[in-house]
């Protein structure tokens, strides 16, 4: 598809939102990361195909993956971490 009305769309991926045709403020990052996207606005896909009909959504990853970590440098910040599962 090509998206002839919507704007500020960031895709780097094979294929990453080639269904795309009017939604704005997207990014997908990832090999068909927010194909599912079609009209949809202010989404953040990563490895991850999104949800047609969803806005202003993040997701990261696939079915696949079971466990999340977010760090941050102990030495000047302190630390933690977050899991999610699937």
């Amino acid at each position: 598809s090509f998206n002839s009305v919507g704007e500020q769309n960031t895709a780097v991926g094979f294929s990453a939102l080639n269904k795309l045709t009017t939604g704005s403020g997207n990014t997908a990052l990832g090999k068909l990361a927010g194909s599912n996207l079609t009209t949809e606005k202010n989404n953040i896909a990563i490895g991850n195909r999104g949800v047609a009909g969803e806005s202003n959504t993040i997701r990261i990853g696939a079915a696949a993956q079971k466990k999340a970590f977010i760090c941050r440098d102990q030495r000047s910040h302190g630390s933690w971490r977050g899991r999610g599962g699937g």
